[in-house]
């Protein structure tokens, strides 16, 4: 007598998302495993490698959703992910970046969120690519933005903005705007309400470069 056991699935998939602007993070149609495919892939797990470009627009309301990695307006392209709502995104790669290789990223925080780098994060592009966009807005006076070193820009002719016009951003190591060789960063506080930017570690560095 044979008998076989599945259990889940271990190893990291790709997932682009090809569904309806705003449409829901949670509905397995709107994920393809090929950029521009079909959708019906499912729902991006643990492992998975997700990838919003091609103008894709998503809305993430409830949940706590944690991936290997999250790449946003890679390549030439826009993406959007609009958090709302409750919900939690927790990325588990050593490092992401926002915008990059002439893309565009958009991060909007609009409710009680938290969203969590395990380690670094660029915004704008990084060294050896080349120069992206990225914008993170969080307004929400419950918004948290969890980072260890924050890089907004570090490539020449990259344009990145943070904007926290309520809500808190927590860096346990470096927060570094570069506007170095024809890149522009910035970074705006207090719009709409309390606007909290804290090291988590001890002294850490704010560096304007």
């Amino acid at each position: 007598l044979a008998t076989a056991v599945f259990g889940a699935r271990s190893w990291a998939a790709n997932y682009y998302w090809v569904g309806p602007n705003n449409g829901a993070w949670s509905e397995a149609a709107n994920w393809s495993n090929t950029r521009g495919g079909g959708g019906g892939a499912g729902v991006p797990g643990t492992a998975d490698y997700v990838f919003l470009v091609d103008h894709a627009v998503v809305s993430l309301s409830t949940g706590n959703v944690v991936v290997n990695r999250v790449w946003i307006g890679g390549n030439a392209s826009t993406g959007t992910l609009n958090l709302s709502g409750n919900a939690t995104l927790t990325p588990s790669y050593w490092d992401e970046k926002f915008g990059y290789d002439g893309g565009t990223a958009n991060l909007n925080m609009t409710g009680a969120n938290t969203v969590t780098f395990s380690a670094d994060f660029y915004l704008g592009g990084r060294v050896f690519q080349t120069s992206g966009t990225g914008n993170v807005t969080l307004d929400h006076p419950d918004a948290v933005l969890n980072v260890s070193n924050f890089q907004i820009t570090s490539v020449a002719n990259s344009h990145a903005t943070l904007n926290v016009r309520q809500g808190t951003v927590n860096f346990n190591s470096n927060l570094t705007l570069s506007g170095a060789n024809g890149a522009t960063a910035a970074f705006v506080l207090g719009q709409t309400g309390d606007a909290v930017l804290q090291s988590t570690s001890g002294t850490r560095n704010l560096k304007l470069r």
